[in-house]
């Protein structure tokens, strides 16, 4: 079967389906980078950075997007959380269908973290893995390497990676913030079409702003 990706032939397709515009969905992006809602959010808020170019992750991306990258970060918990805490996090398939990801393009969440929330408990309860500080270097260095990653970062804190391998559960980050927020399931394909789903993204593109800004 070939193997379609959603953010190359298909994103605005199934927005479309749910009503929502490809100008409403993008909330701000420049020549390298967009972000746009998640088509099934896990929780309000979840938001997703999108590479334009069509690479397997940020680590296989050039300077430039990795660039557009961290300046999206920056608005999105300046100007759309204002402060408050963010978990950002990407499945670095640097290799197709590897490290837990759906959609084998660079692609990163972002979601709103309650300050309950331990995600490092979490991630431990399943990853037998040490963790390293993440930075460009370590990234391409993975890929380069051919090795599948994990990121997250919280915002404020310092950012991490785990070198993980097929064995890690497929849209890991997914299934841990589903469980905290008590959404049922975390497969987005069976989800986005629900009326649950699509009024949040409807209060996740008011988060927005819908700025649409062109950097």
């Amino acid at each position: 079967m070939q193997y379609v990706c959603y953010f190359c032939d298909g994103l605005f397709k199934l927005n479309g389906e749910i009503g929502v515009t490809p100008e409403e969905s993008i909330i701000y992006e420049d020549e390298h980078i967009f972000v746009t809602p998640d088509i099934a959010p896990v929780c309000d808020g979840h938001f997703l950075i999108v590479s334009k170019e069509h690479v397997n992750s940020f680590g296989n991306a050039n300077d430039l997007i990795f660039a557009s990258l961290e300046k999206a970060k920056e608005y999105m918990k300046n100007h759309v959380f204002f402060g408050n805490r963010v978990l950002f996090f990407e499945h670095g398939a640097v290799l197709g269908q590897t490290a837990g990801a759906c959609i084998d393009h660079a692609h990163m969440h972002v979601i709103p973290l309650p300050q309950g929330m331990d995600i490092e408990k979490y991630i431990s309860e399943y990853i037998p893995y040490e963790k390293s500080e993440a930075d460009r270097k370590s990234l391409v260095t993975c890929a380069e390497e051919k090795q599948p990653y994990m990121f997250y970062e919280i915002s404020g804190e310092k950012p991490w990676y785990y070198s993980v391998h097929h064995s890690i559960p497929h849209q890991f980050f997914r299934r841990i913030v589903c469980g905290h927020f008590s959404v049922t399931g975390f497969r987005w394909r069976e989800h986005y079409d629900k009326l649950e789903s699509k009024e949040s993204l409807q209060r996740t593109l008011q988060m927005g702003k819908r700025n649409n800004r062109l950097l």
